[in-house]
């Protein structure tokens, strides 16, 4: 699947999050070296106190210049998190809004197929006691009760709840196609699909 105008925003953003956050990290880390340098300046002996002087004003005007960086960082920060949540929350609509129809066409599919199930086994118990009435036997499957029990129940659930979108006009129905070739007196069935 290629990479949708969601994804390269999430990347573009997190991207530019990071970098503002590297940034960040390195002045905290400066800021960091240049305190454990403050606080070692050797003022051992009269001679170096010029020295250290000179070095403490560099440092001190490098903290302060850091200090004040930090804030209008950290709010750059906060402003990439925002956008980088938002260009987030984006890339989740998208691919919500791609998987809901899919979601909807499999269980649009599934009613169908219980609908024609359904049928099936309908017209099963009709042809039956058709031949019995004129003196010949039923035929039927082991587990044919239960899944007449299973298969109305689910039906009758179906039509209790509209389906979250207008099925597809889907037919599938199963049909007699013949004696079992290898099962003498055992019928195959096939699932035909109609799709408008």
């Amino acid at each position: 699947m290629g990479s949708t105008k969601a994804d390269r925003d999430v990347k573009q953003r997190e991207a530019e999050l990071d970098a503002w956050r590297a940034e960040r990290d390195k002045l905290r880390a400066r800021r960091a070296e240049l305190q454990g340098e403050l606080k070692a300046l050797d003022l051992d002996s009269p001679q170096s106190v010029s020295a250290a002087l000179a070095r403490l004003g560099e440092l001190q005007a490098e903290l302060t210049g850091i200090g004040a960086l930090l804030d209008p960082l950290q709010t750059k920060i906060e402003d990439a998190e925002t956008r980088a949540a938002e260009a987030r929350e984006a890339q989740r609509a998208a691919e919500l809004a791609n998987a809901e129809p899919e979601r909807d066409n499999a269980i649009n599919a599934v009613a169908a197929a219980v609908i024609g199930l359904s049928e099936a086994l309908e017209r099963m118990d009709r042809a039956n006691r058709t031949c019995q009435s004129l003196g010949g036997t039923a035929r039927k499957f082991r587990g044919h009760a239960e899944l007449v029990r299973v298969v109305r129940k689910v039906k009758d659930g179906l039509q209790a709840e509209p389906l979250p979108v207008r099925p597809a006009e889907v037919t599938q129905r199963w049909v007699v196609a013949g004696e079992h070739p290898n099962k003498p007196g055992k019928m195959t069935y096939i699932r035909t699909t109609e799709v408008r």
